[in-house]
């Protein structure tokens, strides 16, 4: 019978997960025993949306472009 790792190319053997996935697991991990934490490291806040800013995000929800990397 073969094994899953006879399927890896032998550099991949030994991957581990992102830093930055793993980081995030932990924070669920600390956010499941209970620990408060504001996790802003995938872009989700807990904090509802200030209603002063709802209409601009609603005259824009139809732009996708990012802005170029110099700026504005």
């Amino acid at each position: 019978m073969t094994t899953g790792s006879n399927f890896l190319r032998p550099d991949l053997l030994n991957y581990k997960t992102a830093a930055n996935l793993a980081y995030n697991n932990h924070i669920k991990e600390l956010i499941a025993s209970g620990r408060k934490i504001y996790h802003f490291g995938f872009g989700e806040s807990p904090f509802a949306v200030p209603e002063a800013f709802q209409q601009g995000l609603i005259e824009s929800a139809d732009r996708n472009e990012y802005l170029s990397v110099e700026g504005l």
